[in-house]
């Protein structure tokens, strides 16, 4: 026979109503692990956790957590301010690219092609495509073997 089992989980803290308001309707109050959370599934298979910052404390420092398909730990951006919450949110979605196509950074490209620094930086002025972020140098890896080898 199973047992139940109740974990008394604290209120939504007034802090946390806030911080979810400022993110967005995206953005939503849910129960992780017996702690109240603010979560966003991004419908690509990735999913944010924000933990930590179920308090009033204005100077809180909350963890940012990336899942994948909901199971699996990505990345984790720990001690992140409140106060630098929504940027760092804003830095990451920027990245999203780099989660979900299989990219290169610049010097990954220049050891996998077998092309120079010059000659990559060439090609991705003559095809914007094969970088997934242009700011970043991120290559795009399919993009940019396809316009290698073919």
């Amino acid at each position: 026979m199973m047992q139940e089992c109740y974990i008394k989980v604290a209120g939504v803290y007034k802090g946390l109503k806030e911080l979810q308001k400022e993110l967005g309707e995206d953005y939503r109050i849910v129960i992780f692990d017996g702690e109240r959370v603010i979560y966003r599934d991004f419908g690509n298979g990735y999913d944010i956790e924000i933990s930590r910052m179920n308090t009033n404390k204005k100077n809180a420092k909350g963890t940012i957590y990336i899942w994948e398909d909901r199971k699996r730990y990505v990345r984790a951006y720990r001690l992140v301010p409140r106060d630098r919450m929504k940027q760092t949110l804003m830095e990451i979605e920027a990245m999203m690219p780099t989660f979900v196509k299989p990219c290169w950074t610049l010097e990954e490209a220049v050891i996998c092609s077998g092309r120079s620094k010059e000659r990559l930086l060439e090609l991705a002025k003559e095809h914007p495509k094969v970088l997934a972020d242009s700011e970043s140098m991120i290559f795009d890896k399919d993009e940019l073997l396809s316009y290698i080898f073919y």
